[in-house]
């Protein structure tokens, strides 16, 4: 089949055709994912970019405008490092010929060679043996192909060797793929693109691949590849916006903060792709140059350890209402799924991309906020990467009562019908969703079944208690936690009220004073009769922005029940919004009759000391 050019529609069947085979190699190429980091997902964040083409655009007869449709859809849905490199490469490309109503094979060769630096410039540091070398050994040879003849299906088959021999010549670029004895996964996955396109072109009938785009989500499955642990525990990504977004300007500041640097895009609107270990510094950055939009940030280390150490069978998931320290997250392997702050227009991942001390400066200085949950999409993402690792998952969350969260868990859980995943309401926050977490994970540990397990948790969650002093009810009334003319009656008085949860999760006045210091008491004498009447499994101490006072508190309540906190935390962004500053929670789970031979621990805790 001779092909003298291209017009938008045979260009947006090419791209279905290479999205398919993309999709066919996604867990081939997820399993060969070395470089740069082995987080085993490459082929799902290739599939993923091109597959918000063939959903999103519908192309028309005039190439230029449908290339760009796809090439700012592909921008749009771009993950990863070989996503957003892919992306890149085809707005490149896009843009050579956006005014072009049909390309020729020189038009459309001389476009692909263009889009190759157009890539490349947006990679801070771009390496030899990856998508690139691919990328542009390929489009080398389509110039010197189209050069000898006008036909677009010759010279597209006549160039694919090329793609293939420097795919096959990866690993003699670079040491990383040598020593896994791999080629790159990233040029791979454009090889197949290609192949996809050729095959096509071949047969010349969409009809053949017009269903093999999936658009539903299926668990990642790939043996082992690589065991090194990333020397960046997070892959960070965003759009940045702004007038002072500057690709140059932007790939400089952000290089400082970690590895695998990549600014696509053009002036004024941005995606940024870097490795760091801290997000949240990364976005203080991004805070000078323009307004962040859409920020992502995977643990690739909890990636990598649920398909190589997991510590248990069942992967348990919560989201970052959840106040658990860090290092007892780590310990338990607990993934966390962020909320979602709006500072000024710019997007913030809740304790990931915004500390809570750089949160409590921002609203210190007048900065408006916002709170929102989860998408769906986030779950199904991080669904997607433990289904095929994990025999079952176990997902705990906000209370339902105060927040969609959980009703998202369970909508991205049907995307998994071959999967057990157990979504539940804890129905409640902060330092007691981080007990009932903490409790969880160490039945599950302890083999508990996770039917059993179940049982407890919801034990668990009826017998936890938070108690939670306010300095202010302004921002409960602000945020629309507590009506207004109770907010206005309680100022007027100058009371100081203690928050707690019901038994459906709605938060609740149960008591006030004039002080907080009254307060306190109040809840320290309150945990000291459920102590002498039930025995405590353990507590722990919450604060906003009030480490000193937190402490301080954290020591009458040992002196009180005899045994130290679990843990001392600052409440997360998300909750402290609400609670306001200064605010201070004591959370504690009775011992319950029985229930702590259930987990193979004894209780109460007696001298643990936090």
């Amino acid at each position: 089949m001779r092909i003298a050019y291209l017009d938008g529609f045979r260009l947006y069947a090419a791209f279905w055709a290479g999205a398919a085979e993309l999709e066919r190699v996604r867990p081939h190429l997820d399993a060969i994912n070395v470089f740069p980091v082995p987080d085993g997902d490459t082929g799902t964040n290739m599939a993923c970019t091109l597959r918000s083409t063939i959903v999103q655009v519908k192309p028309n007869r005039h190439l230029g405008r449908t290339f760009l449709a796809l090439a700012d859809a592909a921008f749009l849905g771009a993950r990863g490092n070989s996503g957003l490199i892919l992306a890149q490469y085809l707005l490149g490309a896009a843009k050579a010929l956006q005014d072009f109503p049909r390309a020729e094979a020189s038009h459309l060769s001389a476009a692909l060679a263009h889009a190759v630096s157009f890539a490349s410039a947006a990679v801070a540091g771009p390496v030899e043996g990856t998508i690139l070398t691919v990328m542009r050994e390929w489009s080398n040879s389509l110039v010197s192909r189209a050069s000898q003849s006008p036909d677009i299906a010759s010279v597209f088959s006549d160039s694919i060797p090329a793609a293939r021999e420097a795919l096959l010549d990866t690993p003699s670029r670079l040491p990383d793929l040598a020593k896994a004895g791999v080629p790159d996964a990233g040029g791979k996955g454009f090889l197949s693109l290609l192949e996809g396109i050729e095959s096509f072109i071949r047969r010349g009938n969409l009809r053949d691949v017009s269903g093999a785009v999936s658009v539903s989500i299926g668990p990642d499955s790939h043996p082992e590849a690589g065991s090194e642990l990333p020397a960046f525990r997070y892959c960070t990504e965003a759009f940045l916006l702004g007038e002072n977004a500057e690709p140059g300007i932007v790939r400089e500041r952000l290089s400082v903060h970690g590895d695998s640097v990549i600014v696509g895009g053009t002036p004024g609107h941005l995606r940024i792709h870097v490795h760091t270990n801290e997000p949240a510094r990364l976005f203080d950055e991004l805070a000078a140059l323009g307004k962040s939009a859409s920020p992502r940030a995977e643990d690739m280390l909890r990636q990598i350890q649920a398909r190589r150490n997991r510590k248990r069978p069942v992967a348990l998931v919560t989201d970052s209402s959840c106040d658990l320290p860090q290092e007892l997250l780590d310990k338990h392997q607990v993934h966390v799924v962020p909320l979602r702050l709006n500072i000024e227009g710019s997007e913030y991942l809740d304790r990931l991309t915004i500390t809570p001390q750089e949160f409590y400066r921002r609203a210190g200085s007048g900065e408006r906020a916002t709170t929102s949950q989860p998408a769906i999409a986030d779950f199904e993402r991080l669904y997607g990467s433990l289904a095929g690792h994990s025999g079952a998952i176990l997902s705990i969350h906000l209370s339902g009562a105060l927040s969609g969260t959980v009703d998202a868990a369970k909508r991205a859980s049907a995307s998994f019908p071959g999967t057990r995943i157990e979504v539940v309401d804890s129905r409640h926050l902060c330092a007691s969703l981080g007990l009932i977490v903490l409790r969880t994970a160490e039945a599950l540990e302890n083999g508990t079944p996770i039917g059993e397990t179940l049982g407890l948790v919801e034990t668990w969650s009826r017998q936890a208690r938070i108690l939670v002093s306010l300095k202010t009810l302004r921002h409960m009334v602000r945020g629309g936690r507590i009506g207004p003319v109770k907010g206005a009656v309680a100022r007027i008085l100058g009371l100081k009220p203690i928050i707690s949860v019901d038994s459906q999760g709605r938060g609740i006045a149960v008591g006030k004073a004039r002080s907080q210091r009254e307060n306190l008491n109040r809840i320290r004498f309150f945990a000291e009769e459920i102590q002498a009447a039930e025995g405590i499994w353990g507590y722990a101490v919450a604060h906003a922005h009030a480490p000193g006072e937190a402490v301080e508190f954290a020591r009458e309540m040992e002196k009180t029940l005899g045994f130290g906190p679990l843990f001392v935390v600052d409440i997360s962004p998300v909750i402290g919004l609400h609670a306001g500053p200064g605010s201070l929670a004591l959370a504690f789970l009775p011992t319950g009759q029985g229930i702590g031979s259930a987990t193979g621990r004894s209780a109460p805790p007696g001298s643990r000391d936090g």
